[in-house]
């Protein structure tokens, strides 16, 4: 029962398959925008203004570049007449209760389903509901300064 000798090339081969695939799923992590590794995402969370200029231009440069962050559900609605699609609009940071704006911009999931928001059930869960603070990962699309409204395409929402 000899082992078969492991020559040296195979065992460098071996090593850079290993180092290829944690390369890869680093550039992968690095390419979601965080607060932490985007300081135009930070700002923008962080303003104070439901309008400003910056919004606008942070769309512009990160359209479709995934976007990952805290927020909460400021408003649910079904799109239109439709029982199984919704509007969703968001803001950054934790829920304080409906009289209060949380900071940057309204953003908003338009006309989407379940398996848009990375939720496998065929029905909305319970928390998908004003108030909930939820994870964000979706991707950058467009803002619209006439409604000030940051329009996003959802990746997955997560209760947190």
């Amino acid at each position: 029962d000899e082992k078969p000798a492991v020559s040296e090339n195979d065992s460098s081969a071996e090593s850079s398959i290993q180092a290829e695939t944690e390369t890869n799923e680093v550039e992968t992590r690095e390419d979601i925008l965080t607060v932490n590794n985007c300081p135009g995402l930070k700002k923008i969370l962080s303003m104070k203004s439901e309008l400003d200029p910056a919004y606008a231009e942070f769309a512009e440069r990160y359209e479709g570049k995934t976007v990952e962050f805290d927020g909460c559900i400021t408003y649910v609605a079904n799109h239109g007449s439709y029982k199984t699609r919704y509007d969703i609009l968001m803001s950054a940071g934790d829920y304080v209760n409906e009289d209060t704006a949380n900071p940057g911009p309204i953003f908003r999931f338009e006309d989407v389903n379940c398996s848009d928001l990375g939720i496998s059930d065929l029905s909305l869960p319970g928390f998908v509901s004003e108030g909930t603070n939820i994870s964000i990962k979706a991707e950058v699309d467009s803002f619209d300064s006439n409604s000030g409204i940051f329009e996003l395409d959802p990746i997955i929402i997560e209760e947190r």
